[in-house]
């Protein structure tokens, strides 16, 4: 099971740092019998990210510049692609 995290549209909700978030998703999604979460991957602005919510969490980032209309989007459908082709 991928998960690709769009955090423009879906940031850290406020009072929580992106481990405790992954750890809901995996926890959500084992409840409804997807056992294995091979990868998360993370899309947004990487400067912002890496000093915020995700300084400590360890997982792959994609730089999408801010400001960029639907940029994350298309950086997601690229390596959705990718990961189901290759």
């Amino acid at each position: 099971t991928f998960v690709f995290w769009d955090t423009v549209a879906c940031p850290v909700p406020e009072g929580l740092d992106a481990e405790t978030v992954v750890r809901n998703i995996h926890l959500g999604l084992c409840k409804r019998g997807y056992l294995h979460l091979s990868k998360v991957k993370v899309y947004g602005n990487v400067p912002e990210m890496a000093a915020g919510a995700f300084a400590t969490a360890g997982l792959p980032m994609s730089h999408v510049p801010p400001g960029t209309k639907g940029a994350c989007r298309k950086a997601i459908f690229v390596d959705f692609m990718y990961e189901l082709i290759g």
